[in-house]
């Protein structure tokens, strides 16, 4: 399925080695789990888990939990997630 992700803000959960992320879906859509790759950095991925249920966020966006990132989650603050 393809899709593009707008990461707009990040919660890191260190305890539970996960993150929440907030954005916009701009193109298709997400069903996890799903392998997402990072566009502004090359070769770096996360792992889509789940998509966290209720409460409506302004703007239409969503949050998804993920998991197995490659890099810093503060990192992807901005970036665009698509299929990989």
């Amino acid at each position: 399925m393809r899709f593009r992700f707008r990461v707009n803000k990040v919660w890191h959960f260190q305890q539970r080695g996960v993150c929440h992320v907030v954005g916009l879906l701009e193109e298709g859509g997400i069903l996890p789990p799903v392998t997402a790759k990072i566009v502004e950095h090359p070769g770096e991925t996360v792992q889509i888990d789940s998509q966290a249920l209720g409460g409506a966020l302004p703007g239409g966006q969503l949050t998804f939990v993920i998991s197995h990132m490659t890099m810093e989650p503060q990192m992807l603050e901005g970036c665009l997630l698509s299929d990989t």
